[in-house]
């Protein structure tokens, strides 16, 4: 039994990083249909310059580049987790497989979050503070699964590779 709960601890700890609001930035908007026509060169005029592509939103992996980025990361990867034990219960072989398969479709983010959390401790606090009720639904999730399967060493390994 304490084993299962420092495994959830763990997990919490290391995993839920995000706040508990939607991310409310604006999303940029889509100028192509009200944008004027492109100049045409004329034999004189060089042509314009090409516009320049629009922002690129976060990608899934790489440095986080500030507060929101890292709630938004963190709420998805904790939403994810949540899913993953709700929906295979204490069947510790299939919770094993998509554990794994979890941290490795999602490695490059948890190391971000994890590499952001190192360098903003006042951010993971503030978090850590704001998402006390989602940490709490994992753990619902999680205990009964990691209370049942706490000697399935396919499981514990797949745990173990969580970054942090």
């Amino acid at each position: 039994m304490k084993k299962s709960h420092l495994l959830v601890a763990t997990c919490a700890a290391l995993l839920f990083v995000g706040a508990c609001k939607k991310n409310d930035e604006a999303k940029p908007a889509d100028n192509s249909a009200g944008a004027p026509a492109a100049a045409k060169p004329t034999d004189n005029a060089p042509a314009p310059a090409p516009a320049p592509p629009p922002a690129a939103a976060p990608s899934s992996g790489g440095a986080i580049a500030n507060a929101a980025e890292y709630q938004l990361k963190s709420n998805d990867l904790m939403t994810q987790l949540t899913s993953v034990f709700v929906n295979d219960g204490k069947d510790c072989d299939k919770l094993a497989a998509d554990v794994d398969k979890w941290v490795s479709d999602n490695k490059a983010e948890l190391e971000a979050i994890d590499a952001y959390e190192k360098a903003h401790p006042d951010d993971k606090k503030a978090f850590d503070e704001k998402s006390k009720d989602r940490q709490k639904a994992f753990e619902d999730a999680a205990s009964p699964a990691l209370d049942a399967c706490k000697s399935n060493k396919a499981l514990t390994d797949a745990l173990s590779k969580v970054p942090g």
